[in-house]
């Protein structure tokens, strides 16, 4: 792609440089710079001078000037774009951050609210007294192992 815009680029600069010739070899209003090169422009070009000929070369040397404008104007919107790069950038950086939180080692689960003391055991025990009714007691005994 490099080299294709390498070789556009030249051939851009190669057409404008001889756009700008053949124009200026042209016969304007008056006798052109045609004939600075020793004479009238009628006697280098022939009998009905260079106009039939340097139009039609200036139009085909256009033509090609403006593809290669288009071509030079793709290459560079194809090649390269801020926003392409910021959401590549983006999905690189989540990507990261997945795979972080994927292999990165769980350092402690949160505690539930009954759990205060970390070095005591709540223990829940339920006994019924009467068909209706239920008595429960609850009791807390240190946890000798600390967790």
């Amino acid at each position: 792609m490099m080299i294709l815009n390498i070789l556009a680029t030249a051939v851009h600069v190669l057409l404008c440089v001889s756009l700008i010739g053949i124009v200026l070899l042209q016969a304007g209003r008056g006798a052109g710079i045609g004939a600075g090169f020793g004479g009238s422009s009628q006697t280098v070009f022939g009998g009905r001078g260079a106009a039939p000929f340097l139009i039609k070369f200036t139009a085909g040397i256009a033509f090609a000037f403006m593809g290669t404008s288009g071509v030079l104007a793709y290459l560079s919107t194809s090649r390269h774009s801020v926003v392409k790069d910021a959401l590549k950038q983006e999905a690189k950086q989540a990507e990261a951050a997945k795979e972080e939180a994927a292999t990165a080692p769980d350092t402690g689960t949160p505690r539930s609210a009954g759990a205060a003391d970390a070095g005591t055991s709540t223990t829940t025990t339920t006994t019924p007294t009467t068909p209706t009714t239920t008595n429960t007691s609850t009791t807390t005994t240190p946890n000798p192992s600390g967790k």
